[in-house]
């Protein structure tokens, strides 16, 4: 997610620099920074910072990861969709809206990175893959009545964070399947142009 406070932005892209920094005096093979870098980016996703995560992925192709020119259009779409998800940096308690903003902007930021890195195909295995996590995640964080009311209160926005998460998903994992079937009969109609002159 990105914050409404740009000192905390801030924060975490000086933070994340200084990782990339430790993890090039350290490793001089590329498989070894990448690696590293995809243990950084998993830490910053799990904890939404999604300054940080931007600064990992840049950096992730610089050393090698390189964007998938075919799906530049959807990486464009989906990082325009996240950045308009800004979530307020305050002490206040956050109302539903607020939940819901989270869990769609780490959707957008799960699937960014899934086209960026990733051929469609792994995309959306990746994606569905998450989804089913986010499905457990949602039946073990139930609400039990027994629950004290301020556990209660956190299961439930965990809830709808998840559940705001999984419903963008569900929906991406559509556009991915659409986008490339679109681009399968696309290059087929191609196909039978270059070797008929028409349809």
């Amino acid at each position: 997610m990105y914050s409404t406070d740009e000192t905390y932005q801030q924060e975490l892209k000086q933070m994340a620099r200084a990782a990339i920094a430790r993890i090039a005096k350290q490793y001089k093979s590329r498989k070894h920074r990448l690696s590293d870098l995809d243990e950084q980016h998993r830490i910053y996703h799990a904890c939404g910072w999604q300054a940080a995560i931007d600064v990992i992925e840049e950096q992730m192709i610089v050393w090698g990861r390189k964007e998938q020119e075919r799906t530049r259009e959807l990486f464009i779409l989906y990082d325009a969709e996240l950045k308009k998800r800004v979530v307020p940096h305050d002490d206040e308690e956050w109302d539903d809206r607020v939940v819901q903003l989270y869990g769609a902007a780490k959707a957008y930021s799960e699937a960014r990175y899934a086209v960026r890195f990733l051929d469609v195909v792994k995309a959306i295995d990746y994606l569905s893959t998450r989804r089913e996590a986010l499905l457990d995640e949602i039946e073990d964080s139930l609400c039990d009545p027994e629950e004290a009311d301020d556990i209660r209160q956190w299961l439930a926005n965990e809830v709808c964070k998840l559940r705001a998460e999984s419903a963008i998903l569900n929906m991406i994992i559509y556009q991915l399947a659409g986008w490339m079937e679109q681009k399968t009969i696309g290059k087929m109609i191609r196909y039978y142009i270059d070797q008929n002159g028409e349809i």
